[in-house]
């Protein structure tokens, strides 16, 4: 192939790659497609020295830049690439600017309250339940302030609403702090300034400092000595999918919504093996089953087996959602006042009294482990997690004064 003239260009028609002979790694590639137009494109093919792979730079398409025009870039991006520049990564860089400019086409005053928490709430990978409850804790509580531009907001009106809010609710008066803070921080790093300083320069809510409640972290959990009263009056609920639904988060540690939302194609009933998905620290969670979980699992199977859900509800969204009247239930003949989320606390509590090891509680409970260089390189299975699901249960249903044997995990007759 000769040098690539503006006649060498126009006479080439066959579809394929064209080398010039002049200038080494100049290239032009016709393509023709199906309805028979044909496209020429300049290009730039080369193997940088410190590089072991072909690189292909794409110049510009002939009809919008002349041969001579293409030739004269080539050089440029040849020359970029022997001092170890990437036109490509540069360009894929300028895309994410470009992307970022459009899909937030915003002024610093359309950087609403309402606005960044839409964005924001689209952006992030939440589930469900936490984007629901960013936007409750955000919306009810801070209605007067979703027109006003972030910049409209100041110190001294986190300071007053947050000390308002706290003489009646400090631990939401917290958690609304919390997300109006990261709305910020999220604000401050995604909203640039052509010049790619930041739209928005402070956060309002790094003010609150002393301000801040020390709310107590809740300690409620059912105890040993109550774990008798709470089977026998689990064991007596009319709803055999609230029944089963909290026997498994007392034997696993399962969060609420981790257990309701299980689903079948997730269960392994030969490997005696379960997988939790979209959990709260954002990966997925593989638990094996104890004796009495598989058996539990089993009687569902023969429920629901053929459904999406293990535990499945009436509503729209297809599993249960609301066992809050079966939990009364259990409150009233047990006489112990608990919610679903203590059961995770009971877990956890019985198994801290065995001879477990931290990670290894961890990992049942898919806790992150941060700050710990030895936990990066322990990889624990499920099956080695299978020993210590079989004590944790054995010394629930112990201290239950329940016998395996003759536990109940069937239909209610």
């Amino acid at each position: 192939m000769p040098k690539l003239t503006k006649s060498i260009v126009i006479e080439s028609n066959e579809p394929g790659y064209y080398k010039d002979t002049e200038l080494k790694g100049f290239w032009l590639r016709v393509h023709k497609a199906k309805d028979g137009t044909v496209t020429k494109t300049f290009l730039v093919i080369t193997k940088p020295r410190q590089s072991r792979k072909q690189l292909t730079v794409t110049i510009g398409k002939h009809g919008i830049i002349s041969a001579e025009q293409a030739r004269v870039k080539a050089k440029q991006i040849l020359g970029d690439l022997s001092e170890g520049r990437d036109p490509n990564e540069e360009k894929r860089e300028h895309l994410k600017l470009v992307a970022v400019a459009r899909k937030h086409k915003e002024t610093i005053e359309d950087l609403t309250l309402e606005r960044v928490l839409e964005i924001y709430l689209s952006d992030r990978r939440l589930t469900e339940k936490t984007a629901k409850d960013y936007n409750g804790h955000t919306r009810r509580p801070l209605h007067d302030w979703l027109k006003l531009p972030l910049t409209e907001i100041t110190e001294r009106m986190v300071k007053d609403r947050h000390k308002k809010m706290s003489e009646d609710h400090p631990a939401q008066a917290d958690y609304t702090m919390r997300i109006l803070r990261a709305l910020y921080s999220y604000a401050i790093e995604e909203f640039k300034n052509p010049d790619g300083s930041p739209l928005l320069k402070d956060n309002p809510v790094k003010s609150l400092k002393r301000q801040w409640n020390r709310v107590p972290r809740r300690q409620t959990a059912v105890h040993r000595h109550q774990l008798a009263g709470w089977f026998e009056a689990v064991q007596k609920l009319p709803n055999p999918t609230a029944r089963d639904f909290l026997i498994l988060v007392m034997l696993t540690g399962l969060r609420h919504n981790e257990a309701a939302t299980l689903e079948w194609k997730n269960v392994d009933l030969d490997a005696k093996t379960f997988k939790v998905e979209d959990t709260k620290n954002g990966t997925d969670h593989m638990l094996p089953m104890s004796d009495v979980i598989h058996a539990l699992f089993l009687q569902r199977h023969d429920d629901t087996g053929e459904e999406q859900y293990v535990f499945r509800g009436e509503g729209k969204k297809g599993h249960l959602v609301d066992v809050r009247d079966s939990v009364k239930k259990v409150r009233d003949k047990s006489e112990l006042s608990f919610t679903v989320h203590d059961l995770r606390r009971s877990f956890i509590t019985c198994a801290e009294g065995l001879d477990i090891s931290p990670y290894t509680l961890k990992k049942l409970l898919n806790h992150k482990v941060t700050g710990d260089v030895t936990s990066g390189y322990l990889v624990i299975t499920a099956e080695r997690l299978r020993a210590a699901m079989q004590q944790i249960t054995d010394a629930i249903l112990q201290s239950a004064e329940i016998d395996k044997d003759t536990f109940q995990c069937r239909k209610n007759s």
